[in-house]
């Protein structure tokens, strides 16, 4: 009872994703990032309620270079979200 003669669905190569699609993806990939956001802004309550040697290690972690980085991504994430 199969019918072969059914048209398939294109090819994600060939297929041509719409704006609307590609930036309601980005729109939830910006969301996610802005939830691991809260994450490490909780955390840095707790480090500033630890006490100064609490602090000045998150302090350190987010002034290196992969942690400007997460930074810059945040704002990013925020601002496209926003």
């Amino acid at each position: 009872m199969t019918n072969d003669k059914r048209p398939l669905s294109p090819h994600i190569g060939i297929y041509r994703w719409p704006i609307t699609m590609a930036l309601s993806i980005m729109h939830r990939a910006s969301g996610i990032g802005l939830a691991t956001a809260l994450i490490a802004m909780v955390v840095w309550l707790l480090s500033i309620a630890s006490g100064p040697q609490s602090y000045l290690y998150f302090e350190r972690a987010m002034a290196s270079f992969s942690g400007q980085g997460l930074l810059i991504l945040w704002s990013l994430a925020f601002f496209y979200h926003f």
